[in-house]
């Protein structure tokens, strides 16, 4: 994702100054995640797409902000297959304070013998 800010593992997902929602790429280090973690500034509560960019496609997620004000939130990662980063919705009034990928756990133990 040419241009985009890029979120390195073990950075704890602080950015040096807050990411602004207008429609950025965010770089992700290639892994599996179950979601991802963000603290967000939100001046008017909703619900903003967000697009998520694996390795063999794109696909859309929803980001529900559910307060205004310094707010967490997760964004799902439904595919098992290597995300590698996201794109950020276009809406002025919700700032990135934070950002975090939560690596994937085994879904189904047990599983790894079939």
């Amino acid at each position: 994702m040419g241009g985009a800010v890029s979120v390195r593992q073990g950075a704890a997902g602080v950015p040096a100054v807050p990411i602004p929602c207008d429609g950025r790429g965010v770089d992700l280090p290639a892994a599996s995640y179950d979601w991802i973690r963000v603290t967000l500034d939100v001046d008017t509560i909703g619900v903003e797409t967000v697009w998520l960019y694996y390795e063999d496609g794109v696909e859309p997620e929803y980001l529900h902000m559910t307060a205004v004000g310094i707010v967490r939130a997760r964004i799902a990662v439904p595919r098992r297959e290597t995300l590698v980063g996201l794109r950020l919705p276009r809406n002025p009034g919700v700032k990135v304070l934070s950002l975090e990928p939560i690596p994937a756990t085994r879904r189904m133990e047990g599983m790894e013998h079939e």
